[in-house]
């Protein structure tokens, strides 16, 4: 769902995904940009990063993806 909205963003979603993957997310992030470019769906793919049964690659699909939607 949310893929096709975070192009561009690939670089962004990967220092997260790795931090996630390492155990090493900081507590908190700061998402800042201008309004209507993306920042509230980046959020939500990190929540579903963190929370997707498919460990750390939402899949949209598993209970805890559907919740989040």
């Amino acid at each position: 769902m949310s893929e096709l909205r975070l192009l561009g963003k690939e670089s962004a979603i990967d220092s997260v995904s790795a931090a996630v993957k390492s155990g090493r997310l900081s507590h908190a992030l700061v998402l800042t940009g201008a309004k209507g470019i993306g920042k509230s769906l980046f959020a939500d793919h990190i929540c579903k990063m963190l929370f997707c049964d498919m460990q750390n690659e939402p899949c949209s699909a598993c209970p805890a993806c559907l919740k989040l939607d």
